[in-house]
């Protein structure tokens, strides 16, 4: 028997018919996953636009200034807290870091993201799953001293 009805269209799950009970399902991911993408994208797009605008900062202020790389100096940036202090005097190495740390969030914010969508869908395993993905995150970031008063 042939499922094809008088205009001319398939019917029925196996001839690509989405009419059935999963279509609010499909579309609510597809949203999601749209969403996701336009998240990361802007995130990366900032923070690439925040790094060109900390480095033509930097070389139009400090182009004359002699570097020294035989030495690590790690204190002039040790936390995030300097990098917005910097950022916030329009310091181009700031900037530049500010760019960095905004780079590095964006994947946090995804995390965030797919959490809230967990928690609307009431899918408990995944929200287990992405708190604990998430905490490893912020782990990293505030347990490890990155994050501190400096």
């Amino acid at each position: 028997m042939n499922p094809q009805h008088e205009s001319g269209t398939v019917n029925g799950p196996e001839h690509g018919n989405r009419s059935g009970p999963n279509t609010g399902v499909q579309r609510h991911t597809r949203d999601m996953e749209a969403s996701l993408a336009t998240l990361l994208t802007a995130g990366t797009a900032l923070a690439a636009a925040v790094l060109f605008l900390g480095a033509a900062s930097y070389l139009r202020t400090d182009a004359a200034r002699q570097l020294d790389f035989r030495t690590f100096n790690p204190a002039e940036h040790a936390s995030v807290f300097s990098v917005f202090r910097d950022a916030l005097k329009l310091d181009g190495a700031g900037i530049m870091q500010l760019g960095v740390v905004l780079l590095i969030l964006t994947p946090v914010a995804r995390v965030l993201f797919t959490l809230i969508a967990f928690l609307y869908k009431r899918d408990w395993l995944y929200v287990v799953v992405t708190l604990i993905v998430l905490s490893v995150l912020c782990y990293g970031l505030f347990g490890s001293g990155l994050v501190h008063e400096g």
